[in-house]
């Protein structure tokens, strides 16, 4: 699998960001049904919080120390489901 890095992220509206890739591909993507999912990470979802979203290391995050990170190759297929078809393993990255 060839390594894909975030090279921006644009805050679009609500829940929303347009993910721009390094082999110049776009997605937009829509994380409302990520947090439904995933109530542990609530606090994310607070539309200021949401908003503090960083790139670090080419990967999506939020909190100060990765308390969220999505993989690249689930974004970059435009979802934020976290199974990856390549190894079968699940790979939302939590940080404590």
């Amino acid at each position: 699998m060839k390594n894909i890095d975030l090279v921006s992220t644009s805050y679009l509206d609500k829940l929303r960001l347009q993910i721009f890739f390094s082999d110049s591909s776009t997605q937009i993507i829509d994380f409302k049904s990520f947090f439904i999912k995933n109530s542990h990470f609530k606090k994310f979802s607070n539309i200021n919080s949401f908003k503090k979203f960083k790139i670090e290391e080419g990967l999506l995050v939020w909190g100060d120390n990765w308390e969220l990170v999505f993989p690249n190759h689930s974004l970059h297929q435009g979802t934020t489901d976290n199974y990856n078809e390549d190894d079968g393993l699940i790979d939302v990255y939590i940080v404590s």
